[in-house]
């Protein structure tokens, strides 16, 4: 069994490569754990911030469950707010950008999930 324990995990902080928008602080769990077939991190979303740039999957659906604090979960033109305890799903070839956005003022933390693909699938836009 492998265990990886919050305070071990490095975070980096993503950044979009064509405006250098800052997003979340993340840490990607599934290598640390030696998951195979699994894409797992923890990601941390300071207030005003989103996790990334509105994008969608073409072969693997995404889900977020948050841990602390509470998130928007956007896709398309519907907003959901997702507090402690509460998952979304982002299916797989919905066509719909989608992303995470912190409107509190508090600090909140999410766990992404999705499979591990050989190349991206991601499409933004």
């Amino acid at each position: 069994m492998e265990i990886n324990r919050l305070a071990d995990r490095s975070f980096r902080q993503l950044t979009s490569s064509k405006t250098g928008e800052e997003f979340s602080l993340s840490a990607v769990i599934s290598g640390a754990l030696g998951a195979q077939g699994l894409f797992i991190s923890h990601e941390i979303l300071e207030p005003g911030k989103s996790s990334s740039a509105p994008h969608f999957h073409n072969g693997t659906d995404e889900v977020v469950f948050v841990t602390k604090g509470s998130v928007v979960a956007k896709e398309g033109s519907e907003e959901l707010i997702l507090l402690v305890g509460d998952s979304a799903c982002f299916k797989a070839q919905s066509g719909l950008p989608h992303f995470i956005s912190n409107q509190s003022s508090e600090v909140a933390e999410f766990v992404l999930i999705r499979s591990r693909l050989d190349q991206s699938d991601v499409v933004y836009g």
